[in-house]
């Protein structure tokens, strides 16, 4: 079975301000992935071109690397699932630009059962946290969608690496 899965927000910013934090994810100083909710992305070396790392249980390596552009992630050793997953910055106008994350890949039964019932939730609401967190950067508000009843559970379940009280506190206060 064929997947797409596809995440974008428009931005109102130079795209300067977002390819900024695009170069960033993956490294030491990573500006974009919402780290403080969810394990971090790590790779065996900065990220390039053959970059094998992952996040969680998320195995894959870099297969495309554009500064400021486009990275993409090839998916390695994840059981029934043959595909990638990539963030791709384009303008949309002169003032305007959009961050874009899509998954494309084939799906055994034993992928579709994985995807729909254990990754999908927790991708979806990753992806949106690191949406909001790249917008409220750039606006100064906070942005910060609510997460299901399914996803705090799924969370609770089977994050190894859970954001700290005080962290999860001031996300429930706000949500």
């Amino acid at each position: 079975m064929k997947l797409v899965n596809h995440h974008h927000r428009d931005f109102a910013y130079p795209l300067e301000l977002i390819t900024e934090k695009l170069s960033s994810l993956g490294s030491d100083n990573d500006l974009l992935w919402p780290h403080q909710y969810w394990p971090r992305m790590k790779f065996d070396k900065t990220p390039q071109v053959s970059a094998v790392g992952g996040h969680g249980l998320i195995p894959y390596r870099i297969s495309i690397y554009q500064p400021q552009q486009q990275i993409r992630f090839q998916f390695e050793g994840l059981p029934g699932i043959k595909g990638y997953h990539e963030f791709v910055v384009t303008n949309v106008s002169q003032h305007c630009c959009r961050l874009s994350h899509d998954v494309q890949a084939e799906l055994s039964l034993i992928g579709m059962r994985n995807w729909y019932l254990l990754i999908a939730p927790l991708h979806n609401a990753l992806i949106e946290d690191l949406l909001d967190q790249l917008e409220s950067e750039l606006s100064g508000a906070c942005v910060q969608q609510k997460w299901s009843l399914r996803v705090r559970l799924m969370r609770r379940l089977f994050l190894v690496n859970k954001p700290s009280a005080s962290t999860s506190q001031a996300r429930a206060n706000h949500a």
